[in-house]
C-alpha cells in the first residue's frame, strides 16, 4: 500500500481532498523559517561572529575564550533546533498517512454493494455454493456446476460437435416438408415429400429415407416416455417407444418391417446413466449384443470402452474412445480393433464461426485394406441463417445455406460436387412448421 492506500475496488480510487498535503506557499515558508530563528537554528553562526569579532576588538583572552563558548551555546542551540523541528515533522507526517489509511481501509457503500451482488452471482439457487472461509467447507471454496464431473453422454455423442458443422443433409432435387404440431405439442405430424430425387435423402442423423412420400408421427405425452413411429411410401414401417421410469434408468425398444419378406429389424436398449457415467446393453436381432460403459474421469475428459458381439457372423469387435473438451474447442477419438481409427475435432473461431475437422481409416473388409478419408468443414452463423460447407480428400465439395423466410418458413439451398468424378448435383426445399 502507497503512502495514500487505495481501494481493492476495480472502480476508480476518489480523490480525498480532506487529507490532500497541504501546498507549501510563501507566507508557510517564511512562517516555518520565522519559527526555525526564533527556535534558534541558523542564528548560533551569526551570534559566533558578533562575539567574535567583539572579542577580537577587545583583544583579550578572556574574551575570545568567551566568545568561543558562545560560539558551541548556538550550535547546541541549532542542532536542538533541529531535531525537534525533525520530531514534530515526522509526527504529522505519520498521523496524516494513518488517517489515510483508515480512510482507505473503510469500505464504501458502491464497493460494498459490488461484493454483494458478487456473492449473490456465486450463491445461485440450487447450485449449493458457500463463499471462501465460510463455516462448514473447511476454508476451501465449493466447486461450481461447471467444474464438477457431468454425464458424458452416449458413444455417439462424443462427437457431436463435429457431426453438427459435417453432418450436412444434403439431397438431389426438390424436398418439402411440413410438421404441425397437434394436442399443445405432445404430438407432431410431418409429411416429407422429395420430387425428381437420384439417390436417397439423409435425415433424423444418418437414417436414409428412399425417394418418395414419408409420413412420420411422434407422439410425448409425458417427459418419461416418447413414442415414434415412420411408413414411406414403399411399405416400410419403423416404430419405437422410449420410456425412462427414474431419472437414473432408460430404455428404448424399435422395430423396422419390410414388405419384401426380409427379416424384421429389432433392437432393446437399456440405459444406466449415473452423475459422471453411462452404462448401456443393446441386443439386435441376429443373435447381435454390444455391452459398454462411458464415464468423466475429469470435467473436461470422458473415456468409453464397448464390446460389440455377433453370433451369428462370430464378430467381436472391442472399441476404446476419448473425448477432451475445452471452452472452444472438442476433440474425440474412437479406436475400433482391426477395424480403424476415426479422429474429429472441433474449434470455434468466433461466435458466428466454428470449424471441425475428421479423420477416418476404416478397414474394407472385402480387399482387406485399409481406406483412408480425411474431412474439413465449416460453419459460419449471420444474424437469421446459416451456412454449411465441407470438403473432402477425394476433392468433394458440399455446401448448404438455410435462410428462415418468416417465422414458420425456411428455406433450404444445397449443392453437392465431386471434381474426381465429374458429378454434380443441387437440391431446394423447403420447411414449413405450424
Amino acid at each position: 500500500m502507497g503512502q495514500g492506500g487505495s481501494s481493492s475496488s476495480s472502480t476508480p480510487p476518489v480523490v480525498d481532498t480532506h487529507n490532500k498535503p497541504p501546498t507549501a506557499t510563501p507566507t508557510a515558508e517564511n512562517s516555518r523559517r520565522s519559527r526555525w530563528w526564533l527556535l534558534g537554528g541558523g542564528g548560533g553562526a551569526a551570534r559566533q561572529q558578533e562575539t567574535a569579532a567583539a572579542a577580537a576588538a577587545a583583544g583579550g583572552a578572556g574574551t575570545a575564550a568567551a566568545a568561543r563558548r558562545g560560539g558551541r551555546v548556538g550550535l547546541r542551540r541549532a542542532a536542538g533546533a533541529g531535531v525537534v523541528a525533525a520530531a514534530v515533522a515526522a509526527v504529522v507526517a505519520a498521523s496524516r498517512a494513518a488517517k489515510r489509511r483508515r480512510t482507505a481501509a473503510a469500505p464504501r457503500e458502491d464497493d460494498a454493494d459490488e461484493e454483494d451482488e458478487h456473492d449473490e452471482d456465486e450463491r445461485e439457487p440450487g447450485r449449493g455454493g458457500r463463499k471462501t472461509g465460510e463455516a462448514g467447507d473447511g476454508g476451501e471454496e465449493e466447486e461450481d456446476e461447471e467444474q464438477q464431473t457431468t454425464n458424458p453422454g452416449r458413444l455417439d455423442e462424443l462427437n457431436k460437435e463435429c457431426k453438427a458443422i459435417l453432418g450436412a443433409d444434403t439431397y438431389d432435387g426438390m424436398r418439402c416438408e411440413f410438421t404441425k404440431q397437434l394436442f399443445g405439442g405432445d404430438l407432431l405430424v410431418t409429411h416429407l415429400l422429395n420430387i425428381n430425387g437420384r439417390r436417397p435423402i439423409k435425415i433424423c442423423g444418418n437414417i436414409e429415407y428412399p425417394e418418395g412420400y414419408i409420413f412420420a408421427t411422434q407422439w410425448t405425452p409425458s417427459t418419461s416416455i416418447s413414442m415414434t413411429g415412420r411408413v414411406d411410401n414403399k411399405k416400410v414401417v419403423f416404430g419405437s417407444v422410449a420410456y425412462s421410469p427414474f431419472k437414473w434408468l432408460q430404455g428404448r425398444v424399435a422395430a423396422e418391417a419390410y414388405p419384401d419378406g426380409r427379416p424384421t429389424h429389432s433392437s432393446v436398449d437399456l440405459h444406466l446413466i449415473r452423475p459422471a457415467s453411462t452404462s448401456y446393453l443393446k441386443v439386435h436381432t441376429g443373435r447381435m449384443m454390444s455391452i459398454g460403459h462411458l464415464h468423466a474421469v475429469t470435467p473436461r475428459l470422458s473415456v468409453a470402452c464397448e464390446n460389440l458381439f455377433s453370433g451369428r457372423n462370430a464378430i467381436n469387435a472391442f472399441t476404446l474412445a476419448f473425448r477432451y473438451a475445452r471452452d472452444f474447442a472438442t476433440m474425440s477419438g474412437l479406436w475400433v480393433l482391426k477395424r480403424g481409427v476415426d479422429l474429429s475435432y472441433a474449434y470455434q473461431l468466433t461466435p458466428t464461426i466454428s470449424a471441425a475437422s475428421q479423420l477416418v481409416v476404416k478397414r474394407n473388409p472385402t480387399s482387406g485394406r485399409y481406406e483412408t478419408t480425411a474431412v474439413a468443414g465449416w460453419e459460419y452463423r449471420f444474424a437469421d441463417s446459416l451456412v454449411k460447407g465441407k470438403i473432402n480428400n477425394k476433392l468433394g465439395l458440399t455446401m448448404v445455406v438455410e435462410e428462415p423466410l418468416g417465422e414458420t418458413v425456411k428455406l433450404n439451398l444445397c449443392a453437392e460436387a465431386d471434381f474426381r468424378r465429374h458429378t454434380y448435383g443441387w437440391g431446394m426445399g423447403m420447411q414449413l412448421d405450424s
